[in-house]
């Protein structure tokens, strides 16, 4: 287990993080190659979908998908799919009271 040398800092945190900008990383090239985006937070099924599209993917990049336990969202967010959008916020006169 690693050490944590940083006072009042949480090693969990930063494996989080580490997580999100994975993910958000590789979003970003499923958008920019105009690749279907699926609603996941799982790494390797979002870098499956790059490599199913033709694309190599480095075995350094593969390794990131050992981060994917550590999003807790996996469990809580997005179960079933995509969801539309919608704006919740009241437009203005929209309320009588």
């Amino acid at each position: 287990m690693a050490k944590n040398r940083v006072p009042d800092a949480y090693l969990e945190d930063f494996c989080f993080l580490a997580q999100q900008a994975a993910e958000k990383a590789i979003k970003a090239v499923l958008i920019m190659e105009r690749i279907g985006l699926p609603y996941v937070h799982d790494l390797a099924r979002l870098l499956s979908s790059l490599e199913d599209a033709g694309n190599d993917i480095p075995d350094a990049v593969w390794k990131s998908v050992e981060l994917t336990p550590l999003q807790p969202s996996l469990v809580t967010r997005e179960p079933s799919g995509p969801f539309p959008l919608r704006n919740t916020r009241p437009q203005s006169g929209s309320l009588r009271m």
